[in-house]
C-alpha cells in the first residue's frame, strides 16, 4: 500500500477517490515490486521500479483517473491514447469497470521495457 495515499483521497471527490484507490490496489497486486510514492502537493502518485526506475504516473482528475506511462509511446494498448514523441495515457473513467486484464498486460509491458535511452 502507499503509505501517504491516505493524505491525497480527502482532496478528491468521492468517486473518483474510490477509483484511484481500487486502481493503487490493482496496480500493487500486479507489479508488487513497484514503489508508489503519493505526492501530494501535485495531487498524483508516482511509481518506480527497482530495475526499470520511473514507470508511470496516476493522476486523480476531475471525472476519471489517468494513468500517464512515461514510455508510453513504446507500448501498444487500447487503453492508452496521445500521440506525442514520449508519454501516453490510460484513462479510467468513475462509472467504468477498470479492464484489469488489460491494465495488468499494459503494467508488465511497461515494466519490461528498457529504461529509456538504454540499447537493447
Amino acid at each position: 500500500m502507499i503509505d501517504d495515499l491516505p493524505l491525497l483521497l480527502p482532496r478528491l471527490e468521492p468517486a473518483v477517490a474510490t477509483l484511484t484507490e481500487e486502481i493503487a490496489a490493482l496496480i500493487a497486486g500486479i507489479a508488487p515490486d513497484l514503489r508508489g510514492t503519493a505526492r501530494i502537493n501535485w495531487g498524483s502518485v508516482t511509481y518506480q521500479h527497482p530495475v526499470a526506475g520511473f514507470i508511470m504516473t496516476l493522476l486523480p482528475m476531475g471525472d476519471h483517473v489517468a494513468l500517464v506511462f512515461e514510455q508510453g509511446a513504446r507500448l501498444t494498448s487500447p487503453l492508452l491514447t496521445g500521440t506525442g514523441e514520449r508519454t501516453r495515457v490510460a484513462r479510467f473513467a468513475v462509472a467504468t469497470a477498470v479492464d484489469e486484464a488489460a491494465l495488468a498486460g499494459l503494467v508488465a509491458a511497461a515494466i519490461a521495457l528498457p529504461p529509456a535511452g538504454q540499447q537493447v
